[in-house]
C-alpha cells in the first residue's frame, strides 16, 4: 500500500518538476539536529523510506536495513496537555517516534519537535530538535498510513521527567 502511494507520488513529482532526482531522491519527511546527532526520515528511492541516526557523521542506525518492511505510520493525539503528531516505527523491540508537539494555547502554543524511544513501555530517550525546520513535512501526512496513538505526549513526559529529576 505504501509502495503504491510512493510510486504515485513519484509519477506526480516527475510530472510537476520534470525529473525524479529533484522531486524525490532524498526527499525528507523529518529532519532533526541535536548537537552532533542527526535524525532523519527520507525517501531513499521511489518505493523506500529510510530512517537514519548519525552521530558526528557516523551512521548509528539505518532502518530498515533491507528492501522490505519499515512499518512507518502516522499517529495523532490531542489532549488537554497538548497536541502531538508522530511518525512511529518499531525496530528490534524499541518503538521510535519522530514527533511535533504543540502545547495548549494557555501555555503559549509552543511547538517542540523531537525523537523519542520507548522500550517496554518506558521512555528511555527523548531528544529535542535544535533546528527550526524539524517539523514533520507534508509528504508524511499524504503518504503514511494512520494508526492509533499510544497516548504518550513526549514533551509533557519530558517536562514531568525533568521536574522529577529536580525534586531529587
Amino acid at each position: 500500500m505504501l509502495e503504491a502511494r510512493l510510486q504515485k507520488m513519484l509519477i506526480v513529482s516527475v510530472f510537476l518538476f520534470g525529473h525524479a532526482a529533484i522531486a524525490c531522491e532524498g526527499w525528507e519527511f523529518f529532519h532533526c539536529s541535536v548537537g552532533n546527532d542527526l535524525y532523519a526520515l527520507f525517501l531513499a528511492s521511489p518505493t523506500k523510506l529510510i530512517y537514519v541516526h548519525e552521530h558526528g557523521g557516523v551512521n548509528r542506525l539505518k532502518y530498515p536495513n533491507n528492501e522490505y518492511g519499515g512499518g512507518f505510520v502516522l499517529e495523532r493525539d490531542v489532549k488537554s496537555a497538548g497536541e502531538q503528531t508522530s511518525i512511529h516505527f518499531t525496530n528490534e523491540g524499541y518503538d521510535y517516534y519522530l514527533y511535533n508537539f504543540i502545547s495548549p494555547p494557555t501555555d503559549g502554543g509552543v511547538v517542540t519537535n523531537g525523537v523519542a524511544v520507548i522500550k517496554d513501555g518506558n521512555v528511555i530517550s527523548n531528544k529535542i530538535c535544535k533546528n527550526q525546520s524539524s517539523i514533520i513535512r507534508c509528504p508524511a501526512y499524504d503518504l503514511l498510513p494512520r494508526a492509533k496513538s499510544n497516548g504518550v505526549l513526549f514533551q509533557y513526559n519530558l517536562d514531568a521527567m525533568s521536574r522529577k529529576m529536580r525534586n531529587k
